[in-house]
């Protein structure tokens, strides 16, 4: 396997274009970016060495993950899934080996946000995955939080081995905030903190 190849590959093409090795870097783009979409079934798929992070649904409304594989483990900035700005999602049954965190959700920063009318990310279940050596948070909210994230169930998820298997973080400046989060009936195991808020 060659680890870090799209990485690499998209490094090189911002370097060729003429940028300092720090925004080159800054380049490297998502493996699937799915936009405006109503109805994502994503399914049965291996995820594997993205550039950046992995999945990312963006600005979208009822949306499952169901037995997918993101493995990333080792690649800066990995996330597995990101849900931004997402209504009505479902992420189950999924094995997750990540470089950063597992399952993300977020919603922009900041004033711009609040002044565009941004959807939350709301209406969330998460359930029955398998998180493992989830670099950040396995399960995380934030710190992009300015058009809010809320009513959120986490439950019956396994996660081992991870930096921090809960990880909720935001500030002022962000705006938002996290709302509304229920977990309960998880299995953690091997990590240095449980809870980051």
């Amino acid at each position: 396997m060659n680890l870090g190849i799209l990485a690499k590959s998209a490094f090189d093409n911002g370097k060729s274009n003429g940028l300092s090795n720090t925004s080159a870097y800054a380049t490297r783009p998502n493996l699937i970016v799915l936009r405006n979409v109503n109805g994502v079934y994503i399914e049965g798929i291996t995820a594997e060495n993205p550039a950046f992070h992995t999945i990312a649904v963006l600005d979208s409304e009822n949306v499952v993950s169901e037995n997918v594989k993101y493995i990333t483990y080792d690649a800066n900035n990995a996330d597995g899934i990101e849900l931004g700005n997402t209504q009505n999602a479902m992420v189950f049954n999924n094995f997750f080996d990540t470089g950063d965190d597992g399952i993300n959700f977020a919603t922009g920063m900041g004033k711009g946000v609040q002044d565009t009318d941004q959807k939350p990310s709301s209406e969330i279940w998460t359930f029955n995955n398998f998180l493992r050596e989830c670099h950040g948070g396995a399960i995380a909210a934030g710190s992009h939080t300015g058009a809010g994230i809320g009513s959120m169930l986490v439950e019956d998820n396994v996660l081992n081995h991870s930096d921090m298997p809960f990880r909720f973080k935001s500030a002022p400046v962000n705006g938002g905030g996290i709302y509304d989060v229920l977990i309960r009936d998880c299995a953690v195991g091997g990590c240095p903190k449980g809870i980051h808020l």
